[in-house]
C-alpha cells in the first residue's frame, strides 16, 4: 500500500472578505464544491444568468479574475498543510479532490507523476492565477501548445485547475518537509 496524506479545508476555516453577504458566502461554498453556474443555479433556485452575475460581483469584490483565485482569496491566513505545494511540484504525489458538504479534502497518494520542468512551471503559474496567455511566453510556447502543456500537467497532478490556487494558498514554501496533514 502506497503512503497517502489528507489535506482538509473545513468550510468554517474559510475567511471571507467582510463585504461578502451570507448569500455570497453560500455561492463561494458551491464554487468550492466545483459546481458549474448551471448547477449552482439549480441548487439555489436562481437563473444561470443571476448566478453568473453573482460570481462576477464576487470576483470584483475580492479583486480577482478567476474562480480559483476567488477560492484562494478565501483561504485561511495560516497554512493548513505546510510544504505540501512544494512537495506536489516534486512530482511524487497524485491528488484527488473530494468536495463534501462541510469541507474540501485533497487526498494525496504517492505516485510518480514524471512531471517535466515545463509542466512544473505551468502548474506553478496556474497556481498563481496566470491564464494560458501569460504562461505561453514563460514556457516559450505558442498559446495552444501552452494550453496543452497546462492541461497535461493538471491531468497528471489529478485535481481540477480550479483548486490549484487554493491548494497553493493552503501551503507554505518555507517548509521543505513532505505533505503534512492528518493521516488518512
Amino acid at each position: 500500500m502506497r503512503p497517502s496524506h489528507v489535506i482538509e479545508l473545513p468550510h468554517h476555516a474559510l475567511r471571507f472578505p467582510p463585504t461578502f453577504t451570507q448569500a455570497e458566502r453560500e455561492v463561494v461554498l458551491l464554487v468550492l464544491e466545483g459546481l458549474s453556474n448551471a448547477e449552482i443555479a439549480a441548487r439555489r433556485g436562481r437563473s444561470e444568468r443571476t448566478v453568473a452575475n453573482q460570481i462576477a460581483a464576487l470576483l470584483e469584490k475580492a479583486d480577482v479574475y478567476t474562480r480559483g483565485e476567488l477560492l484562494a482569496a478565501c483561504a485561511p491566513p495560516q497554512p493548513v498543510a505546510p510544504g505540501s505545494w512544494a512537495t506536489l511540484l516534486e512530482g511524487r504525489w497524485r491528488l484527488a479532490a473530494v468536495p463534501r458538504s462541510d469541507a474540501l479534502r485533497f487526498v494525496a497518494r504517492e505516485h510518480p507523476l514524471n512531471l517535466s520542468d515545463g509542466e512544473r512551471t505551468a502548474l506553478e503559474a496556474v497556481a498563481q492565477g496566470a491564464p494560458n496567455k501569460q504562461i505561453a511566453p514563460v514556457l516559450g510556447l505558442g498559446l495552444r501548445a501552452a494550453g496543452r502543456r497546462v492541461e497535461c500537467a493538471v491531468e497528471k497532478l489529478g485535481v481540477p485547475r480550479l483548486y490549484l490556487p487554493l491548494l497553493r494558498a493552503l501551503s507554505s514554501f518555507s517548509c521543505p518537509h513532505p505533505v503534512e496533514a492528518h493521516a488518512a
